[in-house]
């Protein structure tokens, strides 16, 4: 808020063109930050200030949402000086063994765990298919089932009906995942373990989680959290 006003101050402008503020002002105000040194994810920050300004004296507000030219200034910016976007750390044999190391697959619902890491690391799936959003949203056309991961003489095919590229079910992506005889990441042996817990017909999730000695399809939020508990135990990042 002071920054604004400091600005104002600065370009004398006029009162009636600052509060409300004109869209060639706030347009400028945005051009005036970054010649500052504000970083453009700041930008919004100090926005908001402006618009709380408006709001403590009751005048209307016209902000990114309703001004195409401010919103054009903001995204020429984003272009011009780039956003530093933070990548996730890659998911590396190194690191599934690392993971690994801090399961016991005796344990069902470690076991679950690992079979999802092993397919979601083999196939290249989003955490979008390997396991559903919540318990109750669960939907087979979407998230993988027991019978979308079947046995042939390579190893296992596992059927997507559904990607971000394919969301109206025009089509059916199929993904091999060979066999790998003695390898501690080989997932048929997992897999195999996993049918044997005795879970519900080929329309089933195929990973779920046990809650008080019942079964439910595992979520988002049983994989992220469990990923992260493994890696900080094993000492990588929990950002990976």
């Amino acid at each position: 808020m002071r920054r604004y006003l400091k600005y104002c101050t600065i370009y004398k402008i006029p009162n009636c063109d600052a509060l409300p503020a004109k869209e060639s002002v706030l347009c400028k105000y945005v051009a005036y930050l970054i010649k500052d040194g504000v970083s453009i994810q700041s930008v919004p920050a100090y926005l908001q200030g402006v618009r709380h300004l408006h709001k403590r004296n009751n005048v209307p507000w016209t902000g990114r949402k309703k001004s195409y030219f401010l919103h054009e200034v903001i995204v020429g910016a984003e272009r011009l000086l780039g956003v530093k976007i933070k990548q996730k750390e890659h998911v590396t044999p190194k690191v599934l063994r690392a993971i690994k190391s801090q399961l016991n697959l005796n344990d069902e619902n470690d076991l679950m765990f690992w079979g999802a890491c092993l397919l979601a690391f083999f196939t290249f799936f989003r955490k979008s298919n390997v396991v559903a959003k919540t318990a109750d949203k669960f939907d087979p056309e979407v998230n993988l089932c027991k019978g979308d991961i079947e046995k042939d003489a390579e190893g296992v095919t596992v059927t997507a009906r559904w990607t971000k590229t394919i969301q109206f079910q025009e089509r059916v992506l199929q993904v091999p995942i060979n066999q790998a005889p003695g390898s501690d990441l080989d997932f048929l042996p997992v897999w195999e373990q996993i049918k044997g817990l005795g879970l519900r017909g080929p329309k089933a999730p195929a990973f779920q989680t046990k809650v008080n000695g019942k079964w439910r399809p595992m979520t988002h939020l049983d994989f992220t959290k469990k990923l992260k508990a493994k890696l900080a135990a094993a000492g990588l990042p929990s950002a990976t």
